[in-house]
């Protein structure tokens, strides 16, 4: 069997250390390099080609940005990557949003590593069968349609995300210079969201965040779209 090409995405070192560590142990495995940001990700991408990418969901600073819209670009651009999520966000309703991209699967960090490995091996083994570079896009412990809540605020994608950052303690300028966008256009954003929300304090919309979750995608809407998670109307 040809080897498997695998590299890992994650900003901190003792993950890289510790799943490569688990890689090296598999012999149809080939670990093709390691990097701390969608920058580099991105770059190694370009330059050698992979089956299978484990990343984390939030790895700030790259030029491609992280979460949702970095995981959306990497199935675009690359379709054929089997792409599994190793992340410490534990929320339901941001498991489903990243299901929904079409990932292969999600697992948190306090799970064991083994379940990772099983699921490379799982790849690996469809691989070998079908004899090509691409398996199709399934999840592990996927949410359902039924578990994701309908008739909700739909915000774009670009609203969603500058809402995420903004709420993560990111300002403006910030969120501009890694959005490669004016100040003004990630402003407008953020005030459309909050409209959408009818939420008028920047105060209250960090508040929702708390209280209700992370944004998830609509099956119905376009790629371009967004719905958010509600607990209830009332802040």
């Amino acid at each position: 069997m040809k080897p498997v090409n695998i590299v890992i995405a994650d900003d901190h070192p003792a993950v890289i250390r510790g799943m490569r560590a688990d890689l090296d142990a598999l012999q149809m495995i080939n670990a093709v390099g390691e990097v701390s940001n969608s920058t580099e990700l991105v770059a190694l991408l370009e330059r050698q080609p992979c089956d299978i990418l484990i990343t984390d969901y939030a790895m700030p600073g790259g030029k491609f940005g992280d979460g949702l819209s970095l995981l959306d670009f990497l199935r675009r651009r690359y379709p054929d990557l089997v792409i599994i999520v190793y992340t410490a966000i534990d929320n339901a309703a941001l498991r489903a949003a990243i299901l929904q991209c079409g990932i292969y699967a999600i697992f948190n960090k306090v799970e064991p590593p083994t379940k990772v490995i099983h699921a490379i091996r799982d790849v690996c083994t469809h691989l070998a069968a079908h004899h090509a570079p691409h398996a199709r896009a399934t999840s592990l412990g996927k949410i359902t349609e039924r578990s994701i809540p309908n008739a909700l605020p739909k915000l774009t994608r670009l609203e969603a995300e500058v809402v995420r950052l903004y709420v993560s303690g990111l300002s403006i300028k910030e969120i501009a210079e890694q959005r490669n966008r004016t100040k003004q256009t990630i402003s407008f954003q953020k005030e459309s969201a909050k409209r959408k929300l009818n939420i008028k304090r920047d105060i209250d919309l960090i508040r929702y965040m708390s209280e209700t979750g992370f944004v998830i995608l609509s099956d119905s809407a376009s790629s371009t779209e967004c719905r958010w998670r509600s607990k209830s109307a009332e802040i």
